[in-house]
């Protein structure tokens, strides 16, 4: 977010200075809100509202833009689902999000103690010294059976890299990982491939994070094969249905190929593959960020769905504070490698305690 001001003041200094035009395009309609003076909106190709900033979002004239400027989870009710643009077009009230089957509050699932990565970063050919990059440094916190935990903080402070060492795909230089109650620290990758049925992960690119040449069927096959082996092929292929209908999309999806579904099609089939290995722990890294707000809240949607019903514990990292407060039961605020702020959603969001988490709050459009 802090990045993302500082390129949204260099771009308004440099038109002031230039006397520039800009043609502004986001789904970030907060952005959107601060830097146009006029605004287009389009759907389908087609023009369906233009005109000044202030009256698109005080008195939109279209169903559409009020669906859009709806959809954006900002001071939104937790105990409600997301407003889409389908609710706001034909009438439909909010509905009110399902209650976990079996929530299992204060059992923690995942303990992180002292954890550290660091990376050498050599000098370059021109001179200057080699240094010693603390990706993760001291990292402490525990997540609970059941709930989502929010992991907010700027490009490069190192939420990836956590998220990578508690999943197994990069191994920590010093700390303890403790899950449901076993250390794992020492685990090797032979242990990892074991556990990793239980903890997924959700991509932020859906269409790098598939194989463009597998159908959906042949994708998901590959996971129930690999981490639900006691299933025949006929089990197998009635869980294929069942896991597609959940996340939303038709049986007839099975027998397509990634580049034949939209981005947020394609992310429903990145959630129905995670699913796929029956998992209790998801990390969600970026998941929705990629997408416009519209479908945005339909994902959103979807994965709160998806946690009642499969009884689900997330790690849900972004950069937009709006999604993570909505999303989150707790969050942790990341800086430099290190937790700098930890604590329940609406306390780091109404009464936050650290500079940097003021900082993040102040940067929000």
């Amino acid at each position: 977010m802090t990045v993302q001001k500082s390129v949204l003041d260099l771009i308004s200094r440099l038109q002031i200075e230039h006397h520039t035009a800009v043609v502004f395009i986001s789904h970030d309609l907060g952005v959107v809100k601060c830097i146009a003076d006029n605004v287009l909106v389009m759907q389908q190709g087609v023009a369906r509202e233009y005109d000044s900033a202030d009256k698109i979002f005080n008195d939109p004239s279209t169903s559409y833009t009020k669906g859009l400027i709806a959809c954006k989870p900002e001071n939104t009710n937790k105990k409600y689902r997301l407003t889409t643009v389908d609710q706001v077009i034909y009438g439909e009230t909010l509905s009110l999000l399902r209650p976990p089957t079996n929530r299992n509050d204060g059992q923690v699932i995942y303990r992180v103690e002292g954890l550290k990565k660091s990376y050498g970063k050599r000098a370059s050919i021109f001179g200057g010294k080699s240094e010693i990059i603390k990706a993760v440094n001291n990292v402490s916190f525990e997540i609970r059976k059941g709930e989502t935990l929010g992991l907010v903080g700027e490009s490069g402070c190192g939420k990836s890299t956590l998220s990578k060492i508690i999943t197994g795909l990069l191994i920590a230089d010093a700390g303890v990982l403790i899950y449901n109650g076993v250390d794992i620290s020492g685990y090797s990758m032979k242990d990892w491939r074991q556990l990793r049925g239980r903890i997924q992960f959700i991509f932020q690119d859906p269409f790098s994070a598939l194989n463009p040449k597998h159908s959906v069927k042949k994708v998901l096959e590959e996971v129930l094969t690999k981490h639900q082996v006691s299933l025949n092929k006929q089990e197998r292929e009635s869980l294929c249905n069942k896991l597609i209908i959940d996340v939303g999309l038709s049986v007839d999806s099975l027998y397509k190929y990634p580049h034949q579904f939209s981005g947020g099609q394609r992310q429903r089939v990145v959630i129905a593959r995670a699913l796929a290995a029956n998992p209790e722990f998801i990390i969600a890294d970026e998941s929705v960020s990629a997408l416009d707000v519209s479908v945005q809240a339909q994902v959103l949607n979807l994965l709160n769905d998806l946690k009642a019903e499969y009884n689900l514990t997330f790690l849900f990292i972004s950069h937009d504070l709006s999604v993570v407060n909505y999303m989150s039961d707790r969050v942790m605020v990341m800086r430099e490698g290190e937790i700098v702020e930890y604590g329940t959603a609406e306390e780091i969001y109404t009464n936050p305690r650290h500079s940097y988490t003021q900082k993040l709050l102040d940067s929000v459009y």
